[in-house]
């Protein structure tokens, strides 16, 4: 089996979103823009990425990183 791990940063915002748009389920989630969305605030990674097995998308895991502290 053939896969490739696609990272956000790797591609387009364009070419994520017509990704997406060929898997069902609630993609609005993971969009370009929802995901640029939360990741714009302050010391938050985005590692977001799509998962392509024999050259087709199969999944888009959105995920980030949050790097704040915070202290009890």
């Amino acid at each position: 089996m053939d896969y490739k791990i696609i990272k956000f940063s790797d591609i387009s915002e364009d070419k994520w979103n017509k990704e997406i748009s060929n898997l069902t389920g609630h993609t609005h989630l993971v969009n370009s823009i929802s995901i640029k969305y939360y990741t714009a605030f302050k010391n938050i990674l985005n590692k977001s990425f799509l998962l392509d097995i024999e050259k087709k998308t199969l999944a888009a895991v959105p995920l980030s990183i949050n790097k704040n502290l915070k202290k009890n």
